[in-house]
């Protein structure tokens, strides 16, 4: 019974063995029928699509483009599979030099002298050059390429920072910001200088300001302009501020000879911030405050309201006390 069993166990093995043989011929075969198969349908001709980005180079001198031209252009192509297949394998392709001044460019209205056009069948042969492999260009699109261009004019316009600035307690600006240089000169199209009055640094934060601090910051980009300096230098200088109060007469402007006017008090408290070192330097007679006779007619009540007309350049958080007065008119 045991003989029985073994043979049967032997017979079974060796129906395994060739079933697996059988199936590893049957996979080399078929591996080698379709490597055949691949290599014979890649050494076909094919068209196909390619989505191909373009640069823009070498516009007409003085001109410059106005609006956005096409990224990319679509070229549909024939060409060997295995020279198509290398297309798709590329993860970024190499930008197409689109040399605009290498062509005529159309006027697309008799009457204007900026809208073009160009139409890209003229540039198959350029294009065809570029490209690294052999392939035949049989249709681009978009088939017109459309340029605005207009004249290249230039202008000074002031800097203008954007910044934000933070202080550890008891720091101040001691004038206001500084940009060197303080303008620049833009070149760009008539139509975008006309409406261009300056130019912005980017944002920048600075925080937890103790010392005067000087940084290179850029300007903010404009696609349609070129800028005779990227970069500016921030200078902020800071100091140690105090808190401090002066008392000034309260001016009386456009009183008649024959009336007197009565106000009071007489006197207003003005309280600001000044950095130490210029401390010294301030006094009552830089101070303006005053109220206006022409205010009496308009007045519901007896009061009249106290205006700061001037002020040294130097104090920063101003406040003054009273913000209105009463007064007796005489005749």
């Amino acid at each position: 019974m045991n003989k029985k069993l073994l043979k049967l166990k032997k017979r079974l093995q060796g129906n395994r063995l060739n079933l697996n043989r059988r199936l590893i011929t049957f996979s080399i075969f078929l591996i080698i029928s379709s490597t055949f198969w691949i290599l014979n349908a890649l050494s076909k001709e094919y068209v196909t699509v390619l989505n191909y980005p373009v640069k823009y180079t070498n516009f007409p001198g003085n001109k410059v483009m106005i609006g956005e031209l096409p990224s990319s252009l679509q070229l549909k192509v024939k060409g060997y599979g295995f020279t198509l297949l290398q297309y798709k394998m590329i993860p970024v392709l190499k930008p197409i030099i689109f040399n605009v001044k290498s062509f005529a460019l159309n006027k697309l209205y008799d009457d204007n002298h900026s809208d073009f056009y160009i139409l890209t069948s003229y540039a198959e042969h350029q294009i065809e050059n570029q490209i690294k492999y052999d392939i035949t260009i049989l249709k681009i699109q978009p088939d017109t390429l459309y340029f605005n261009l207009a004249d290249v004019v230039s202008k000074k316009v002031p800097v203008k920072s954007k910044i934000k600035i933070s202080f550890e307690q008891q720091y101040m600006l001691s004038e206001s910001i500084n940009i060197f240089p303080d303008s620049i000169t833009i070149t760009g199209p008539e139509s975008v200088l006309d409406t261009t009055f300056y130019i912005y640094t980017k944002n920048y934060n600075f925080r937890n300001l103790n010392n005067t601090i000087r940084k290179n910051v850029g300007l903010e980009k404009n696609d349609n302009l070129k800028y005779s300096d990227k970069r500016v230098v921030i200078e902020l200088l800071v100091e140690k501020y105090t808190e401090s109060q002066i008392k000034v007469p309260i001016n009386i402007r456009n009183l008649p000879d024959s009336l007197e006017l009565i106000i009071f008090p007489e006197n207003v408290s003005i309280n600001f911030k000044v950095v130490l070192s210029r401390f010294n330097n301030i006094n009552e007679s830089q101070f303006d405050a005053s109220v206006n006779f022409d205010d009496v007619e308009f007045s519901l009540s007896n009061k009249l309201k106290v205006k700061l007309q001037e002020y040294p350049k130097d104090i920063l958080s101003i406040d003054y006390s009273p913000k209105n007065i009463e007064y007796i008119l005489k005749k």
